[in-house]
């Protein structure tokens, strides 16, 4: 006898969420691993994923990430230029987009003048 759909071995694929579109889950998920890398220690694994998400991602969030692990690890001018550079970049996007990218454009603030 032959198995019905409903009890196949086989992992369903995942589901892609409503209103995502592939690319916006694979920076996701990119954001993730560089995270996870940072988590575990791994600064210079890190900073190079950080550094990659930054040509791609639609938001601020890799780059002040990355900022805050130069300033972790000594490396304060690069990090404050960084932030200068987000928030400069910031203040001339549209209202909308200012909203929603105000927690970053927040820690860019206070970090480039720290």
């Amino acid at each position: 006898m032959g198995c019905s759909p409903a009890c196949s071995t086989t992992s369903p694929r995942p589901r892609q969420r409503s209103g995502e579109s592939k690319a916006k889950q694979s920076a996701e998920a990119h954001l993730l691993y560089a995270r996870a890398l940072e988590a575990g220690g791994r600064s210079q694994e890190a900073l190079d994923e950080y550094r990659a998400l930054s040509a791609y991602y639609p938001g601020a969030e890799p780059r002040v990430r990355y900022g805050l692990l130069l300033n972790l690890l000594g490396r304060r001018d690069e990090a404050r230029t960084l932030f200068a550079d987000v928030v400069k970049q910031l203040r001339r996007a549209p209202k909308h987009v200012r909203k929603l990218q105000g927690e970053w454009i927040a820690i860019a603030e206070r970090e480039s003048r720290a």
